[in-house]
């Protein structure tokens, strides 16, 4: 009897550890801070009649899309290409969103599809239209510039006409896009007012165009008969991230022949000439050097001189912050975080993580100029720094003040303990058992001994991952920038749920809490991974936290969720 008592004891010492394990971090939830009220807990047969999806889940969307075409055309009118791209860039990250979501909801068909690829196709022109209005200013520049140079002027009036021609050809599609999203959005409910406004300004543009580009008579160069090639560069004088305009004229014209772009006499781009002989290109200065290079092009046995553009050198700055912490609740490190700017963002290159000068990781930064990563580091005092450098591209190095970081100790998990516990508890009823147990008879002399043993039964089949459509982090990402952590959370648990219950062929899985969801996930491949994702996302969402630990292992999770129920998951 005393080791029943024994055993009653150790059994409710593990369970008082288990519920001070999750004291801090409880099982329910706040449902007063979901947006939306679960109909699920109070009629739970409704759930194979709900509809899968609520067009609630991109139409916000698509009607930001329409509103926001209004801005982009109104800087295009006033020909400020900055505000263009930085108002491009945005719309460009809202219409990625929305063709990820609807895509993998399989929403994609009748007034949805047509509203999309009318977009798509709009937003196409729009980019293209970026990049006449910055030739038309090179081109006005090099006019500017070039003034008596017959060569010069046979190419700028000839460029001119070609691009006029071609943004008049791209507007007219735009409008034709217009009247087809207009009528889908019409069907769907969404507001085309300012959609509509952004319509009578393209036609103001196209008319604007359609004055100045009078038929003008083109000076033809001396020995033009014989055959010439010209070239003309502008920008003369770049810096990083600045774009360089390369345009020339090939006479005789003809169309379709393939001119090569060299740098420094080696090859860098291709261009092909219109029916006028024009051809046009441009080189976004990156991993250029500082100093003079010379620009050339050719074409079969023409060639056309050299132009030198010089590439100034720019300073770069680099701003780091660490914040000490845990990864996953057991490593211990610092959430390092950090921006390289040089003016611009400095975009796509490494970081280095130092500690008193050895190098503790690598980072890279994002199109923004921004890097983040978790550095794991010794339980103590830490002190950190980032440094830039890029010997192949035109921008200075930069090293971030050092900053002082303290990592806590490894944590002992309360899993840990609970494993522990479990452990000795299986030993102390083992030993029971074995002590406790009636003595069996020996068997007899030759006889075999019983298999207590027996073959483990084979694993079940793992059931098929639907492919993966998009990245959950971005749209994560797109949503923290515009609304916040909490919004970005939900974002993201509502895309990975999406994506689960599509696999799982859930009707209605927004009607399931996360726990609920997390519960009938369980046995799948996944399950593990979203079980803890839902652990952090209630942390943030239902629990309000905004700790940077909590943050950095959201996303960390999301990332992981999204590998193993993506494509070639089974």
């Amino acid at each position: 009897m005393k080791y029943g008592y024994l055993l009653v004891i150790v059994l409710a010492a593990i369970a008082l550890l288990g519920l001070s394990g999750f004291a801090a971090d409880p099982l329910l939830y706040a449902p007063e801070k979901e947006q939306a009220v679960s109909v699920f807990h109070a009629n739970p047969s409704i759930l194979p009649e709900a509809d899968a999806y609520d067009s609630e889940d991109f139409a916000w969307l698509m009607q930001a899309l329409i509103d926001g075409q209004i801005q982009i055309i109104t800087s295009l009118g006033n020909n400020d290409v900055a505000a263009m791209k930085q108002n491009l860039s945005a719309y460009s990250a809202n219409n990625a969103w929305l063709e990820g979501t609807a895509g993998y909801l399989g929403v994609t068909g009748g007034d949805v599809g047509i509203f999309l690829a009318g977009i798509k196709d709009q937003e196409g022109i729009l980019r293209e239209m970026v990049n006449k209005s910055e030739t038309m200013n090179a081109l006005t520049a090099a006019r500017e510039r070039g003034a008596g140079d017959a060569e010069a002027a046979a190419t700028i009036a000839s460029q001119t006409a070609a691009v006029r021609e071609a943004e008049v050809v791209l507007l007219e599609r735009y409008l034709a896009d217009h009247a087809a999203v207009t009528k889908s959005c019409a069907a769907i409910g969404l507001d085309t007012r300012s959609y509509g406004t952004a319509q009578v300004k393209v036609r103001e543009i196209i008319r604007t165009i359609k004055a100045e580009t009078a038929p003008v008579e083109i000076p033809v160069p001396p020995a033009d008969a014989a055959g010439r090639m010209t070239l003309l560069v502008e920008p003369t004088t770049a810096a990083y991230l600045d774009t360089v305009q390369v345009f020339g004229l090939v006479s005789p014209a003809e169309e379709g022949r393939e001119v090569t772009i060299f740098l420094d006499n080696r090859p860098r781009m291709t261009a092909i000439t219109d029916s006028g002989g024009n051809y046009l290109s441009r080189i976004t200065v990156e991993q250029i050097r500082a100093g003079d290079h010379t620009l050339s092009a050719r074409t079969g046995n023409r060639s056309a001189a050299g132009k030198v553009v010089t590439i100034s050198s720019s300073g770069t700055t680099t701003a780091f912050t660490a914040e000490a912490g845990y990864f996953n609740r057991s490593e211990t490190g610092a959430f390092c975080n950090g921006t390289v700017m040089a003016g611009l963002p400095v975009r796509n290159l490494p970081v280095l993580i130092l500690e008193q000068g050895e190098i503790m990781a690598t980072a890279r930064t994002a199109e923004n100029g921004t890097f983040r990563l978790f550095v794991p580091l010794s339980p103590g005092i830490h002190t950190l720094s980032a440094r830039f450098s890029a010997e192949d591209y035109p921008l200075g190095p930069s090293e971030s003040p050092p900053v002082t970081v303290t990592a806590p100790p490894t944590p002992i998990r309360v899993l840990d303990v609970l494993g522990i516990g479990a452990l000795i508890l299986v030993i102390l009823g083992a030993g029971m058992y074995l002590f406790l147990r009636p003595r069996p008879e020996s068997p007899a002399e030759g006889e075999p001994l019983p298999d207590i043993f027996p073959e483990a039964a084979p694993a079940p089949d793992t059931p098929e991952i639907p492919p993966e459509i998009g990245t959950l982090l971005a749209r994560y990402e797109a949503m923290l920038r515009e609304q916040g952590l909490s919004e970005a959370a939900r974002r993201g648990y509502l895309d990975l749920a999406a994506r689960i219950a599509a696999h799982l062929r859930l009707p209605a899985y927004r009607t399931l809490t996360p726990r609920e969801l997390s519960a009938i996930c369980s046995g799948k491949r996944y399950s593990g991974i979203f079980d803890i994702f839902v652990d952090t996302y209630e942390k943030i969402r239902y629990g309000g936290s905004t700790h940077g630990e909590d943050r950095a292992g959201f996303e960390q999770e999301l990332q992981l969720a999204d590998v193993e129920t993506g494509k070639g998951k089974a």
